[in-house]
């Protein structure tokens, strides 16, 4: 259903500056169908899309083009070639190619130090580092193992990444506004995040 759960207040303030969704690329059929499906959304709230993935370019490449068709780029992490693509939400989504899940802690440091305010979002015991050293731990509420959720601030319920849209546009209201927000999230038509 597109809802998430946080798990203090205080995250609301940095989801509604997050510029930057990163998690592996999913294997899954049904679940890389949903990243793609959830990239317009992501977009036009101002968030980027970067996916890591242990795949070679051109076996990521394939893999993307069958879901996201040719809106995307890829960069092998080797070297400096993926840290010379622009991330931001009017590029395509940026593939990161031959990246061990063991040094993605490493590539969310970079991009953090970059200037992109992280939310990393994990589903195996292999992410807990790479979750938990970014701005915004995030998990899968379905499919991720205890131990990232453990991790995690921000656990998407439905595995949905396009909810992370409606929740920062829901965080921007809430830091404007709480008195705005507290109206808005009892509203019977709107999915909750669950504060």
């Amino acid at each position: 259903d597109g809802s998430i759960s946080i798990s203090h207040p205080n995250i609301a303030l940095k989801l509604a500056a997050c510029n930057c969704v990163a998690m592996q690329l999913p294997s899954d059929q049904k679940q890389l169908a949903l990243a793609a499906h959830s990239i317009g959304a992501l977009e036009k709230s101002g968030i980027s899309c970067v996916f890591f993935t242990e795949l070679s370019a051109s076996e990521a490449s394939e893999l993307a083009r069958r879901n996201f068709g040719e809106d995307f780029r890829v960069a092998t992490a080797e070297g400096i070639e993926w840290k010379r693509q622009r991330v931001t939400p009017r590029e395509a989504p940026l593939i990161v190619a031959e990246l061990p899940v063991t040094k993605a802690a490493t590539t969310v440091e970079e991009l953090q130090a970059a200037g992109h305010t992280v939310l990393y979002v994990g589903a195996t015991d292999a992410e807990v580092d790479a979750v938990s050293v970014a701005t915004l731990p995030g998990a899968l509420g379905l499919n991720g193992c205890k131990a990232v959720q453990n991790a995690a601030d921000v656990v998407l319920l439905s595995d949905f990444l396009g909810s992370l849209a409606f929740a920062k546009h829901r965080c921007v209201i809430a830091t404007a506004s709480p008195e705005k927000f507290v109206l808005y999230s009892l509203c019977p038509k709107c999915s909750p995040v669950a504060v």
